[in-house]
C-alpha cells in the first residue's frame, strides 16, 4: 500500500498515462526493497556465519552465496 501511495504522490502521477507510470513506479519500488532486503539477509547470513570458517571455506561459501543472489536478483 505504501508503495502505491509513494508512487502516487511523486513524479509518476504526472504526464498522460498515470495510471501506467504509478504502477511502473510502483513495481520498481518492490523491486528496489526486495533487492535491498535480499543484501541485508545475504549479510546477516552468509558474512557473519562465515567469519567462523576458514579461509577457502569462507571464499567458497561467499561465492557460491553471490552466484545464488545475483541469480534471484536478475
Amino acid at each position: 500500500f505504501g508503495v502505491g501511495v509513494l508512487a502516487w504522490a511523486g513524479h509518476a502521477s504526472d504526464g498522460t498515462d498515470v495510471v501506467i507510470n504509478i504502477g511502473a513506479d510502483a513495481a520498481h519500488g518492490i523491486a528496489s526493497a526486495s533487492w535491498l532486503g535480499g543484501l541485508v539477509g545475504l549479510l546477516i547470513l552468509v558474512v557473519g556465519p562465515g567469519q567462523a570458517l576458514g579461509d577457502d571455506d569462507r571464499v567458497r561459501l561467499l561465492a557460491a552465496a553471490v552466484v545464488r543472489f545475483s541469480t534471484l536478483a536478475n
